[in-house]
């Protein structure tokens, strides 16, 4: 029993070592690509112990995110919406967001996994397009909105732009999603997470003109590299200030401004820039918690 339990301990150890190596690696690089300054001062170390922290997060409540629940059987007057998570992660990391979406008074918001995992990206597409149509049938909607984090706003614009999908998608909102690609795509082995290189053919056919597309995303972005990769031409974009590529996840502003961009009816009005919540998180999720039980 001693053995198991030290060996659990150095597996936990590595993996924590690990992963603030990932992240301080990916930091290192968005400076680099981004042609910046190599400065690590208290501002830089604070956005790296966040965002090592929201992947130590995350990668435990993917348990709760295994299998994929039906559509929800709810008509309302806003239109359905579908979150799509990221490479890496499952349907549990958009968790949430769909609370926050739901005490905002939106009736039906589903949470949806990639159909089938590890899969070129093209593949992954013509398996989200069943889920868009799965949740028009279920919810008598004619459109849906997509909130896509990383790849999975990705796969929502390639539908669009490929598979004819942009008649089903009113309004697509994308969480630090790399547009014109990321070079931390050279660095994976599964063939979804190759297809988001600068260079793939998948970057080359994305057209977010096709559907009206605002693209939340941090100049301090890890994961996409460079960070501006998730800014192109024909979308409405708003910056975060100071946040990680998960940690986008677990900001209540980022929530917000995820809200105001699906209910917002002229999406010019929106701001470049995303305030911090003046709200605490135990503050907020109390709130939530009340308006659900309400």
């Amino acid at each position: 029993m001693s053995a198991l339990l030290s060996l659990f301990q150095v597996a936990f150890l590595a993996h924590m070592l690990g992963t603030l190596g990932f992240v301080l690696v990916g930091a290192l690089g968005n400076r680099l690509v981004g042609q910046r300054r190599l400065q690590f001062d208290g501002a830089v170390l604070a956005v790296v112990v966040r965002e090592w922290a929201a992947i130590v997060c995350a990668l435990p409540s993917l348990a709760f995110g295994l299998g994929q629940p039906p559509p929800p059987r709810v008509a309302g007057a806003r239109p359905p919406v579908l979150l799509v998570h990221g490479y890496g992660l499952n349907r549990s990391s958009m968790w949430l967001i769909r609370r926050y979406l739901l005490g905002r008074g939106h009736q039906a918001v589903w949470c949806v996994n990639h159909s089938p995992r590890h899969a070129p990206l093209p593949v992954l597409a013509r398996g989200l397009v069943r889920q868009i149509e799965a949740l028009k049938a279920a919810t008598g909607a004619d459109q849906v909105d997509i909130v896509g984090h990383s790849m999975g706003g990705v796969l929502a614009g390639w539908a669009a732009a490929r598979l004819d999908a942009a008649r089903d998608i009113r309004r697509l909102v994308t969480l630090g999603s790399p547009w014109r690609g990321t070079r931390m795509g050279f660095l994976a082995w599964h063939p979804e997470a190759r297809d988001l290189a600068p260079d793939s053919a998948v970057i080359a056919d994305l057209d977010p003109r096709v559907i009206p597309v605002v693209s939340i995303w941090s100049p301090e972005d890890n994961i996409i590299l460079p960070a501006e990769s998730s800014v192109m031409d024909g979308m409405v974009t708003q910056v975060i200030a100071g946040a990680g590529h998960t940690e986008l996840l677990l900001r209540p502003s980022v929530w917000r401004a995820v809200a105001e961009a699906l209910d917002v009816a002229d999406l010019s009005l929106l701001p470049p820039t995303v305030l911090p919540s003046e709200r605490r998180l135990p503050e907020l999720s109390a709130e939530l918690s009340a308006e659900l039980a309400g």
